[in-house]
């Protein structure tokens, strides 16, 4: 009985890893992520990657007031949220813009 449980603990577990991993963010998750912004190599909260077209997010950079969707202040200190820039693996990818950002 205990090692039934034990596998049966084992296979739940990955199944809960796999479920993570193939979970996509939706677009009221990514229109949370705005305001100040630090780019990381080490311990992000998330990964995005940039493309030139069908991106899931366009971002601006902004100065000041990056309070809605898509409207990113660069900080070093006192981030919102830590993006570190990959090729492979992503949370979502980003697209940089002058007009219209936000979430696609």
């Amino acid at each position: 009985m205990g090692a039934f449980f034990l596998y049966s603990y084992k296979y739940f577990l990955i199944f809960v890893k796999i479920r993570l991993i193939m979970e996509k963010l939706t677009k009221d998750e990514l229109s949370k992520i705005h305001g100040k912004i630090k780019i990381v190599e080490n311990f992000p909260d998330f990964k995005v990657k940039i493309v030139e077209h069908l991106a899931d997010v366009n971002i601006k950079i902004v100065e000041n007031f990056p309070n809605s969707p898509g409207k990113w202040k660069l900080v070093e200190h006192f981030p919102n949220f830590k993006i570190k820039i990959v090729d492979n693996f992503h949370d979502f990818t980003i697209k940089y813009v002058d007009h219209f950002p936000g979430v696609k």
